[in-house]
């Protein structure tokens, strides 16, 4: 159990890493983008290890949270809950919406920076507050591009799909 105590702004329940609130988000959204992949027809593996070359310093033991492969191409997918109230992300936060998502994606863009160079890399950062990184709002939209496709949508427009998706993330957030 954790002894610290909440912060003013009620964060640290969010972000706690002694209690399963923080993996247990996590590991919630990573189903959630894994499960909307599958629905679009990729072959989805979640947390793989090994997939970088093992010549490569560090990176031999990096664990992915969702690798995708679909007509022979690997998407290599890592989820990422930024929390804007962190001291060094706060005043830039406040200044500039969806900040401490782009810190986070450009931290595990940098963390990857060695994959093998046929696969694609996508941090998937969501602030626990529900701000959405770029990247995660093309994933949806194309995502739902591809599942309005393959389906058919009896009437539905891909605006309504797209938001759909985005209210699932937002659920399970």
């Amino acid at each position: 159990m954790c002894t610290h105590p909440i912060n003013l702004m009620g964060i640290h329940l969010l972000c706690c890493a002694h209690g399963n609130n923080c993996i247990g988000t996590h590991d919630a959204i990573r189903n959630t983008f894994a499960t909307i992949a599958r629905d679009v027809g990729f072959h989805v593996r979640r947390k793989q290890l090994h997939v970088f070359p093992s010549t490569t310093f560090n990176f031999s033991h990096q664990q992915v949270n969702i690798v995708l492969t679909k007509d022979g191409i690997r998407t290599l997918i890592d989820v990422v809950i930024a929390n804007p109230t962190q001291a060094n992300l706060l005043h830039q936060s406040c200044a500039t919406q969806g900040f401490a998502t782009f810190d986070a994606a450009q931290a595990k863009e940098r963390s990857y920076r060695n994959q093998h160079p046929t696969d694609q890399f996508l941090p998937l950062a969501i602030e626990v507050f529900g701000c959405l990184h770029t990247h995660v709002n093309v994933f949806l939209h194309n995502y739902a591009n591809a599942i309005w496709s393959l389906k058919g949508t009896k009437g539905l427009h891909l605006s309504t799909l797209v938001s759909f998706l985005h209210q699932k993330i937002s659920i399970t957030l």
